[in-house]
């Protein structure tokens, strides 16, 4: 019996992993035309739900707690890019083996997770890209989703799907983005 999941739009896999389905509700309609968004109910069911689902290469994206989940999976293997939003540390996982890309996106004002962690957790990604968004709590899709989402959509389709920038007005909100952004790239002699 497969893991209760929703599964919307075709394409290359990606997981998203929060403490309530419901939360990626307005990120969906950006992925559905590229990609094909599996929503596990449970998100401690992803790694059993990407093998039941025959999943060989995949993006996850973590929100919170469930980001430990994500960190799990891309440890374990197939997962070709993850986006963290603020989530802890996974015990037991040795982010600088992550050979992948890494969006961590996190709101300045995160009394939950602080802004020293995914500062740390950036560090030990050869290939990271941390970014802050001004004025923003833990859940930074409910607390700034029109800040949020599109950063997170841009990501998938530049670094996992290889495409270049969408520049249209469903992917842009419309607007500038008032964020940080600190990126992480890899020392060239230990190329």
């Amino acid at each position: 019996m497969t893991a209760a999941h929703t599964t919307i739009g075709e394409g290359p896999p990606v997981l998203l992993l929060g403490d309530r389905p419901q939360m990626w509700e307005e990120l969906l309609p950006l992925l559905e035309p590229w990609m094909q968004a599996i929503v596990p109910a449970d998100p401690a069911t992803g790694a059993e739900l990407a093998g039941q689902l025959g999943l060989e290469e995949f993006a996850v994206v973590g929100q919170g707690e469930a980001g430990v989940h994500a960190q799990r999976l891309a440890a374990a293997g197939n997962v070709k890019t993850m986006i963290l939003l603020g989530s802890p540390e996974a015990p037991g996982v040795d982010l600088h083996e992550l050979d992948i890309p890494a969006f961590l996106l996190w709101g300045e004002d995160d009394d939950v997770v602080p802004i020293a962690v995914a500062e740390r957790m950036s560090d030990a990604l050869d290939f990271s890209t941390l970014a802050l968004i001004p004025e923003c709590g833990h859940d930074t899709l409910a607390d700034d989703g029109p800040t949020a989402i599109p950063l997170v959509y841009e990501f998938l389709r530049m670094r996992f799907l290889g495409k270049s920038h969408g520049h249209s007005e469903e992917a842009s909100g419309g607007g500038a983005v008032p964020i940080q952004i600190l990126t992480h790239r890899p020392d060239p002699s230990q190329l």
